[in-house]
């Protein structure tokens, strides 16, 4: 009732907050510098961006200088095996994801697979996560004795995290009169590498960087037939004569995903990647849920086929892992770890039901619990049915918003009466609902925030959580690629960096910004108060999510 109360509450307010925003609009108005075009998000000090801005323009390409002679070292020695030599993968740590601020992350997949290969390839391999600078100088040493160092520029909004740690590094390189020759081998790779390759080479001083997915191109590198340079597609490297040279052609997609191996998590401490409260174990109406105390993350696909506008990744064709080969990695991860349960960490499980059911076919009898992510649009009865038989315990929905405007600007595919049925049909067969939520996408205004808020109200007894994120604009997204189309700002990398809960001014007027952070608040208040965040190992089934879950 209360939230009902709400609803017509923001209704009658409208009026006095278009003025409120309208005064404050010109406020900024009057306020505005002249010569401002564009925002800018500032992620490192003035020195440092200083500096970064001194390599663009000056073209300083970092120490190449000797770095064939590198490779031909550590491809004649992997071939001869009589020299251990050591590999490092650095990556940006992750940040939570979720409104619990102590809330660890599971690391990456991307550069623990790199880690894995690079360990099948000959290598002893190291892994460090890093959250600044402190990490770098902590394990200072450990790099310096290295052979290679692999960077993993994982995301853009990670991306100046990354920057400013591997700057600090170079900075203590130098500080150390370390010589060029004397330096490990830099690959760079990750999709914000990819996207943005020659300045992410020269910025984080690489001498190699590899764009696009990672598997053949490592084996090309380090394998038992090394190619030359030249002859493998998709790498950026720095000649002689300090020139960044680029490859004719792209790599070409790893098709056989069933053949990448599973990352080297036993590489990081256990507590960085087993963790607890992540899947719900037990959704008992009697009873409080009980989470699973040591969950994984399990990634069994690559590729999803949809264009959401606002995704950084285009649209392919699904890679799938074979459900055989999945099982016995999860036996072994119940042996070594004694796991409870996994996160399936794919794109869009359920896009296709002959894998699926293979899948609930292989893990039934492990006794595990699991949750995935999927499109409402993607789902039936029958297969939801085989989900939880398999012991599937949560879904969590992509819905983004609930409001039909922006789902179709977004390029969805689905509007919100699918979003209604799809997790009516979720909550029915016993499944816990966890909804996704976009706030702050081009065209968002306080009409579209209250659609949500609306949407929301009508599902809420079937819905256990929700999650909201602040748009951004990503790299490789089609509103990336069409500013013009969503009305951007001028934006450089640098202007996407945080984590998604920072809401910046990307699109539209000051006036379409204000009615964004307005419904931002209120949508805020909503989701707090009707999907609180209180401790999950005390929390209890909604009553109405009891009487739908009890048929």
């Amino acid at each position: 009732m209360n939230n009902v109360i709400k609803l017509e509450s923001v209704k009658y307010e409208n009026f006095i907050l278009n003025i409120v925003i309208i005064i404050f609009y010109v406020k900024k108005m009057n306020e505005r510098n002249p010569n401002e075009n564009r925002f800018i998000v500032n992620n490192t000090n003035n020195n440092e961006e200083k500096t970064y801005k001194n390599r663009r323009s000056n073209q300083l390409i970092p120490d190449s200088k000797g770095y064939q002679d590198k490779l031909d070292f550590l491809r004649k020695n992997l071939q001869l095996n009589n020299e251990i030599l050591k590999a490092i993968v650095i990556y940006p740590s992750g940040q939570t994801l979720e409104r619990i601020d102590t809330r660890q992350e599971f690391p990456p997949h991307g550069p623990l697979i790199i880690a894995k290969l690079l360990q099948m390839l000959g290598f002893k391999v190291y892994v460090l996560p890093v959250h600044d600078k402190e990490d770098i100088r902590i394990n200072f040493k450990k790099i310096i004795n290295a052979n290679l160092i692999a960077v993993s520029a994982l995301t853009s909004p990670t991306y100046a995290l990354l920057r400013s740690a591997i700057f600090y590094l170079d900075f203590c390189l130098k500080n150390w009169n370390i010589s060029a020759c004397k330096k490990p081998l830099r690959i760079i790779g990750g999709f914000h590498a990819s996207y943005f390759p020659e300045i992410t080479l020269t910025e984080l001083n690489g001498d190699i960087l590899i764009q696009g997915e990672g598997e053949q191109i490592l084996y090309d590198l380090f394998g038992k037939n090394p190619k030359k340079l030249e002859e493998i597609n998709g790498l950026f490297w720095i000649n002689s004569d300090n020139e960044i040279k680029r490859p004719n052609v792209h790599a070409k997609k790893w098709q056989n995903f069933n053949k990448t191996p599973f990352p080297a998590f036993n590489l990081l401490p256990k507590d960085s990647f087993l963790l607890k409260n992540r899947v719900p174990i037990s959704t008992n109406p009697k009873k409080k849920i009980g989470y699973g105390m040591k969950s994984i993350s399990l990634l069994c696909a690559r590729g999803c086929p949809f264009n959401c506008y606002f995704c950084g990744s285009q649209p392919e064709i699904i890679r799938y892992k074979k459900p055989k080969k999945i099982r016995d990695y999860l036996l072994k991860m119940i042996d070594k770890y004694d796991i409870d349960s996994f996160v399936i960490s794919d794109e869009t499980f359920t896009m296709n039901y002959s894998w699926v059911e293979n899948f609930c076919e292989a893990v039934e009898d492990l006794g595990l619990a699991w949750s995935v992510t999927t499109r409402v649009d993607r789902l039936s009865p029958k297969i939801l049915s085989r989900m939880k038989k398999a012991g599937c315990k949560e879904i969590k929905i992509g819905a983004e918003s609930g409001d039909d405007r922006i789902l179709t600007s977004m390029n969805k595919n689905i509007n919100v009466k699918q979003l209604e049925v799809g997790v009516n049909m979720i909550a029915n067969e016993g499944i816990l609902v966890k909804l996704l939520l976009i706030h702050g996408l081009p065209g968002e205004n306080l009409k579209s925030t209250q659609n949500t808020i609306k949407f929301l109200e009508k599902i809420k007894k079937y819905v256990h959580r929700v999650t909201v994120f602040s748009f951004r604009p990503l790299p490789g997204s089609y509103i990336w690629e069409h500013p013009e189309e969503f009305h951007l700002k001028s934006i450089i990398p640098d202007d996407v960096s945080g984590i998604h809960h920072e809401l910046n001014h990307y699109w539209g007027s000051i006036l379409e910004y204000e009615q964004v952070k307005i419904g931002r608040k209120l949508l805020n208040k909503y989701v707090n108060d009707t999907f609180p965040v209180i401790s999950i190992l005390n929390k209890e089934v909604k009553p109405e999510l009891i009487q739908v879950i009890s048929k």
